[in-house]
């Protein structure tokens, strides 16, 4: 099951890719992508990004069955922040 959602950004995308690659590096996952879409993968959780303005959209498409939408959402965001 996929999940898709939005958020809006406060830095511009070059920026923001570069502190979500070293989020990933640091916490093992794998992150490759540029400031308009790409990929990530950790912990039990792939999914995409694209940034379109000043927002992105995320699709998970994959999750820990245990884990709450809610908390992998919420993750995501931390990841993207």
């Amino acid at each position: 099951m996929e999940k898709y959602f939005t958020f809006n950004i406060t830095i511009e995308p070059t920026g923001l890719v570069a502190k979500a690659k070293k989020a990933a590096e640091e916490s093992g996952a794998t992150f490759s992508g540029d400031s308009k879409k790409g990929r990530f993968q950790g912990k039990g959780i792939a999914g995409k990004y694209t940034i379109e303005g000043e927002t992105v959209g995320v699709t998970i498409t994959q999750k820990p069955f245990l884990a709450p939408w809610s908390l992998i959402e919420t993750k995501v965001k931390e990841f993207f922040a």
